[in-house]
C-alpha cells in the first residue's frame, strides 16, 4: 500500500507534538518518507539513518527497543513500513559508562556526553503508556493500513457502535471533540441520547487485563483532546498517570467504564475553565446558554429575555468582553459544531444546516465561508 506523503507529514506532525519525541517513517523498500522531525535521532559519527535501524530492528516487532549505545525506540509496524520514535533515556548515563559503550572508537567524547544530555529522559513504564497513546492516533490517520493491529479488543462496542451509525455518529470522535472544546454539558446530553438509543453501552469481552488496556488507551486520547483544547502539557500528563493508576484499582468493566465518563467530565469541565478565564459570570453564563442550544434559531433579543436583561446592554456588555458580537458568536459556535458533525458522521449538507436551524444550505453555506474560508462542501471533502 502506498501510502500518502502528505497524510504521513500531518501524521509524524502530530506525533511530534504530542510528546516532542523525534519521528521517522521508514517503508519496506527501505526508503525514508519522513525526515523533518528527525535530526538526533541516532548518535553522533552514525551517517545512515535507514542502516541504523535497519540493525537494530532486524525483523523484530517489539514495540519497545533498546541499542547497544544505551537509546531506547518506540518501534510501530504498519502493512506499508515502521514507525521509529525516539531516542529516550531510561536513565542517566555517567561519562564512564558512555565512553565504555564506544570503547574502541576514536569518537570526541565530549560531544557524545552533550548528545546524551540533550535526549529526554523517561521510565520505561511510562513510556509503555505512551504507545497506545501513539497507536490512536496512527489508527485514524491509516484506518484501513493498520486495521488488524489496533482492534482495541472493542469487537462489541464496535458493533453496538455500528448500530447508532445510522445517525450519522462515531462516538470517539465526538467524545473526544468534546472535551477538546470544553463541553462537559455536550457530554451529558450526547450520552443521553446514545444510551436511550442503543441502551447501556455493552461492556467489552476478554479479561479484565485487556479491558483495562483499552481504558488506558482512551483516556490517553481523550488527555490529548485536553491538551489541544489548551490545558498545559505537563500538567496533563502527570493526570494520565493519575488516571492510570487508578484505571490499575479497577476490578470490573463497569468500574472501569464509570471511571471513564467521569474523567470525560472531569477533563472537559478543566478545559472549559481555561476558555472562560477572564469573562464575568454572565457572560459565561449566556456562553453556557448558547451552547447548550446551539441547534436553536438563537436571537440575540431571545437570549437576554432569557437573562431578564435588555438587549442593548447584553450586546454591549458581550462584546466587550468577547471582542465579538453575540450574532458573530452564535454563527461561529454553530460552524464548530457543523464541522463537528462533518468530521465524525455522513449527515448531508442539508440536514446539517437543518439541524443547526440555517435558514437554509445556501444560508449555511455562506456563513460557513464567512468564517472558515472555504465552502461546507470543500471542508467536507478535506475531512474525508
Amino acid at each position: 500500500m502506498k501510502i500518502s506523503s502528505e497524510l504521513l507529514q500531518q501524521c509524524c506532525k502530530q506525533l511530534y507534538e504530542l510528546y516532542h519525541y523525534q519521528i521517522i517513517f521508514i517503508d519496506h523498500d527501505n526508503h525514508c518518507l519522513n525526515d523533518d522531525y528527525s535530526l538526533n535521532m541516532i548518535p553522533p559519527y552514525y551517517s545512515n539513518l535507514v542502516d541504523y535501524f535497519n540493525d537494530l530492528y532486524k525483523d523484530s516487532y517489539e514495540e519497545i527497543i533498546q541499542s547497544s549505545e544505551g537509546l531506547s525506540y518506540l518501534h510501530i509496524v504498519l502493512e506499508a513500513g515502521r514507525f521509529i520514535i525516539g531516542p529516550v533515556l531510561l536513565k542517566e548515563y555517567s561519562a564512564n559508562e558512555i565512553k565504555k559503550m564506544y570503547e574502541g572508537k576514536d569518537y570526541d567524547y565530549l560531544l557524545l556526553k552533550n548528545y546524551y544530555k540533550s535526549i529526554p529522559k523517561q521510565t520505561l513504564k511510562n513510556l509503555k503508556t505512551f504507545i497506545p497513546l501513539y497507536k490512536n492516533i496512527i489508527q485514524e490517520y491509516f484506518k484501513e493500513d493498520y486495521q488488524q493491529e489496533l482492534q482495541l479488543l472493542r469487537n462489541e462496542d464496535i458493533e453496538k457502535q455500528k448500530e447508532y451509525a445510522h445517525l450519522g455518529y462515531n462516538t470517539d470522535k465526538i467524545l473526544i471533540e468534546c472535551v477538546k472544546n470544553g463541553y462537559p454539558h455536550e457530554i451529558k446530553r450526547f450520552l443521553n441520547d446514545y444510551y436511550q438509543y442503543s441502551g447501556k453501552r455493552e461492556l467489552l469481552k476478554g479479561t479484565i487485563r485487556d479491558r483495562r488496556d483499552f481504558s488506558i488507551s482512551y483516556i490517553s486520547m481523550l488527555c490529548y483532546g485536553a491538551i489541544e483544547g489548551g490545558m498545559d502539557y505537563d500538567y496533563v500528563s502527570s493526570l494520565n498517570l493519575k488516571y492510570i493508576r487508578l484505571i490499575e484499582r479497577k476490578q470490573t468493566s463497569r468500574e472501569l467504564e464509570q471511571l471513564e465518563i467521569d474523567i470525560l467530565y472531569d477533563l472537559a469541565k478543566a478545559v472549559r475553565k481555561i476558555k472562560d478565564q477572564g469573562y464575568t459570570k454572565l457572560i459565561r453564563n449566556v456562553k453556557d446558554y448558547i451552547k447548550e442550544n446551539i441547534a436553536l434559531d438563537l436571537k440575540v433579543q431571545e437570549i437576554a429575555d432569557k437573562f431578564h436583561l435588555e438587549k442593548k446592554y447584553l450586546a454591549t456588555r458581550f462584546k466587550e468582553e468577547t471582542k465579538e458580537t453575540m450574532k458573530k458568536y452564535i454563527q461561529r459556535k454553530k460552524i464548530e459544531e457543523a464541522k463537528r458533525i462533518m468530521q465524525s458522521s455522513t449527515m448531508s449538507l442539508i440536514e446539517i444546516a437543518s439541524i443547526l436551524s440555517f435558514y437554509d444550505q445556501s444560508h449555511f453555506s455562506k456563513v460557513f465561508k464567512d468564517i472558515e474560508g472555504m465552502t461546507p462542501k470543500q471542508y467536507y471533502q478535506k475531512v474525508k
